[in-house]
């Protein structure tokens, strides 16, 4: 018999907490399920394959010189060479100790040994197989987040400018802005008018000239301010435009740079999802860690002469021993 032990370890610390530490629970992780994995794997037909086969295997259980008991029934289907390679390779996995336990029992020590050795690479390529989908996996997910939040904002920036064009305006906040400054401007412009209209009508006649055009300049200066006014909150023109108010149109735009911003935000999220998933999976997040390796055996567990022939021995006794009591009792009725 061979024996070897290995344990299947996470380079990321296993993050327990709460209930789990509470009740005990905190080993229950991925690598105990990678690790029932391999023992479920290592005594499975596919293990057989890995080996090559029955046709490999079988001539080193089947051979007529084992005896008729241990040997392997020759030309056996593969359902029964399972269930015979089931008794032969036993594997367990030791929840406390985290530790997997592989006995390989052959009929000559060097085929123990290269059996269990071959056991133990398949088993580490196994574990490594594992940890390449799971990590594939994640980059593949964050790349597909990643694709979905750039098409995203490359959809809200072409709604953007095509918003522009239809209104006609690059930024309506800067619009709404200049407009209300200039309508502030004209309208200190109409209060310094209103103060020279006055003084002037302190020391000129009603109907002088220079009255008159002051009020026309005042009243220029007034409608210039609601036609500015208007620009934000009233109907108002321009090339392309559709009549709606600036408000309005600043509305629709604050939504677009609302979405737009959160899209930005999604994708530099996801940007970085994607770089953290490809430096996850440049790491062997999961490996086989070989604690006692495969040794040759230099003594055979079967068969035990001593303690067989005292087996065949008690039994022996036993049998004639119920023996004597029936030809005594029979002995005593007769």
């Amino acid at each position: 018999m061979s024996e070897f032990r290995v344990a299947v370890r996470s380079i990321q610390p296993i993050k327990t907490g709460g209930m789990a530490d509470l009740f005990g629970f905190a080993g229950v992780s991925q690598a105990s399920n990678d690790s029932n994995a391999v023992v479920q794997y290592l005594q499975s037909h596919q293990a057989i394959d890995d080996l090559g086969g029955p046709q490999v295997l079988a001539p080193l259980f089947d051979s007529p010189s084992i005896d008729w008991f241990g040997r392997l029934r020759p030309g056996a289907p593969i359902e029964e060479f399972t269930r015979y390679w089931i008794r032969m390779v036993d594997s367990y996995y030791e929840p406390a100790t985290g530790t997997i336990i592989v006995k390989v029992t052959a009929f000559e020590p060097a085929v123990a040994l290269r059996i269990a050795q071959d056991l133990l690479r398949n088993a580490e390529a196994l574990v490594n197989r594992l940890s390449e989908r799971a990590r594939q996996d994640s980059v593949a997910f964050a790349a597909q987040e990643l694709a979905k939040a750039e098409s995203r904002l490359a959809d809200l920036r072409v709604k953007a400018m095509k918003l522009q064009d239809k209104e006609s305006i690059l930024d309506p906040q800067a619009s709404a802005e200049s407009t209300l400054t200039l309508a502030a401007k004209l309208k200190e412009e109409i209060a310094r008018r209103n103060a020279e209209l006055s003084a002037q009508r302190a020391r000129l006649a009603p109907n002088a000239p220079s009255v008159r055009a002051s009020q026309d300049e005042i009243a220029g200066l007034s409608q210039e301010v609601e036609r500015v006014e208007a620009q934000a909150t009233a109907k108002r023109s321009g090339v392309g435009a559709d009549g709606r108010p600036l408000s309005s149109v600043l509305g629709a735009f604050q939504q677009i740079a609302d979405e737009k911003g959160f899209a930005e935000k999604e994708y530099e999220s996801a940007l970085a999802s994607l770089e953290t998933a490809r430096m996850d999976a440049a790491k062997q997040q999961v490996y086989l860690a070989t604690i006692v390796g495969p040794g040759k055996p230099e003594e055979a567990s079967f068969p035990k002469p001593p303690r067989d022939v005292a087996i065949v021995f008690g039994v022996a006794l036993a049998i004639w021993l119920v023996g004597l009591l029936g030809v005594y009792s029979v002995r005593e009725h007769m």
